[in-house]
């Protein structure tokens, strides 16, 4: 499965064993397998315009915020604006 195990999810591993003088006698039992991403991947917020941005007075700038979600999401954003 190398390379197809996903993090964070959980395997479950089975396990029997039968004593071979006696096939009556045996065990049966499972253990449960989970991997964890050490690995910290930030969020990331992109507007959806360049670096700068020109606009006449009283005129109305939109624009949609795109998010690509880490380990760890967010959970708001703060807005700010200026005139200058």
């Amino acid at each position: 499965m190398s390379g197809k195990l996903k993090y964070v999810v959980e395997y479950r591993v089975n396990i029997g064993v039968q004593n071979l003088n006696d096939p009556k006698d045996k065990i049966d039992t499972f253990f449960t397998l989970l991997f964890y991403n050490t690995e910290i991947i930030l969020s990331k917020v992109k507007p959806t315009v360049g670096n700068y941005i020109t606009i006449d007075e009283g005129d109305t700038l939109s624009f949609a915020v795109q998010c690509e979600t880490g380990n760890f999401p967010i959970e708001s954003l703060s807005r700010q604006s200026a005139v200058g």
